[in-house]
């Protein structure tokens, strides 16, 4: 069995997750920017192709949600709940974080003020075109407050294989702080 494989059926289907991530570059100059929002465009207009289920307007609301139980999950430390919202490797470094009682690399706030998509891609594992192998990634720029309603802004890459059908059946694949 090579590599992929054997990480396929040892992680399970609902853990594997892409090895390609495109974060948004928010300082990024004008012509990137322009090409960003026509390759968004391109790519959300394919996303809904691939989920019924999925709606451009209302995944601000559906990503929220799924941060927001993140967050709770975290803090009553629930693994089992962790690993249905986060990434196999998001999961991994949360389940350490909690075991060895270390603040994880990101962070994870208790309220949302808003949530707007920035950047949309389909990535296909290493130029397959099977589904199993190919992963919508979504990245929404979130605005955040913490307990003392300081806000805190976030980049975040929402993950989902695109042979899987089950509604908003969307991951966390990369937290990054700003």
């Amino acid at each position: 069995m090579k590599g992929k494989e054997a990480a396929f059926n040892t992680l399970g289907k609902k853990n594997y997750s892409s090895t390609i991530i495109h974060p948004y570059n928010p300082k990024a100059g004008v012509f990137e920017k322009v090409t960003n929002e026509i390759y968004k465009k391109y790519y959300l207009s394919q996303i809904k192709s691939s989920f019924l289920d999925f709606d451009k307007t209302n995944f601000g609301k559906v990503a929220t949600d799924l941060y927001l139980e993140a967050h709770k999950a975290f803090k009553k430390n629930d693994k089992t709940e962790l690993m249905k919202l986060f990434t196999y490797p998001n999961y991994e470094l949360l389940k350490l974080c909690q075991r060895i009682k270390k603040e994880p690399p990101f962070a994870l706030w208790p309220y949302v003020d808003s949530a707007k998509i920035v950047h949309a891609s389909i990535n296909a594992e290493q130029g397959d075109s099977i589904d199993i192998n190919n992963f919508a990634q979504i990245t929404l720029m979130m605005l955040c407050r913490d307990t003392e309603n300081s806000q805190k802004l976030q980049y975040n890459v929402f993950e989902r294989r695109l042979d899987i059908k089950k509604k908003n059946e969307w991951k966390i694949a990369l937290i990054e702080d700003y």
